[in-house]
């Protein structure tokens, strides 16, 4: 995989940073843990991609991270730019995430009914599981 380059261009001239501004906190963190599955999956980790609802193993497997999830530690909501970052991040790993507000928020529609908690668990889970962004075997 090519580095990537990061300009501010990048950023404010990514067709994708209008359609994310149409998404509330809650559901930019869904998207956040939905390109993150995604680049996971591209890359040879575990593949949630199916998993992201209740009944999913993304849920079950980030638990534990939850408990952390407190005053001392608050979630954090990703920015546009950060969108833009794992946008760009599971689509040059190979995966081929959705790309028009329609088709975002269906991606994500199991995952809006998560507390911000149970969210920011998910997300740590997979940014640790990501490691250094390099194929399988890390």
């Amino acid at each position: 995989m090519a580095n990537p380059t990061c300009t501010v261009a990048q950023f404010t001239s990514s067709s994708l940073a209008p359609c994310f501004k149409n998404f509330d906190r809650s559901e930019r963190l869904s998207l956040l843990i939905y390109f993150n599955a995604l680049e996971l999956a591209a890359i040879g980790g575990t593949n949630y991609n199916a998993q992201l609802g209740h009944s999913g193993t993304l849920m079950t497997a980030s638990e534990c991270f939850k408990q952390d999830l407190s005053k001392q530690n608050p979630v954090v909501i990703p920015s546009i730019p950060h969108l833009v970052i794992a946008f760009n991040n599971a689509t040059n790993a190979g995966g081929a995430p959705a790309s028009t507000a329609a088709t975002l928020a269906a991606a994500i529609a199991c995952n809006k009914d998560f507390t911000l908690q149970q969210k920011a668990a998910q997300a740590l889970l997979l940014a640790c599981s990501l490691g250094s962004h390099k194929s399988y075997p890390q």
